[in-house]
């Protein structure tokens, strides 16, 4: 059961740093959450939606967000790796990455 998407879009520059932005949308309200343009490579994007998204009051740390009658739950932690969704059964965030060439392509996302 899909609860966020994720839509991002990240650019190399000339010198090998990559810079993303992106929007964090609720599918239960059609909310969205933007996460300004920033440095950061692999999935550090997603570190930082979860900092925005708890800092919002979207999601809060520890916090069960769906029980499974199976007693599975899902539900945000805090790992070795920074923040992440917890998600024993199903995924709950559906991440979409966008690469292009440039930052101004990047930052009209």
């Amino acid at each position: 059961m899909i609860k966020f998407i994720g839509n991002f879009a990240e650019h190399t520059d000339r010198y090998g740093n990559t810079y993303f932005k992106g929007t964090m949308i609720s599918v239960e309200d059609g909310a969205t959450l933007e996460i300004p343009y920033q440095y950061g490579y692999g999935n550090h994007y997603q570190d930082m939606a979860f900092r925005e998204m708890v800092n919002a009051g979207w999601v809060e740390v520890g916090k069960v967000l769906v029980k499974y009658g199976n007693g599975g739950e899902n539900m945000v932690g805090i790992n070795y790796f920074g923040w992440r969704l917890i998600d024993q059964n199903r995924a709950l965030i559906s991440w979409s990455m966008y690469t292009f060439k440039t930052m101004k392509q990047v930052k009209a996302f």
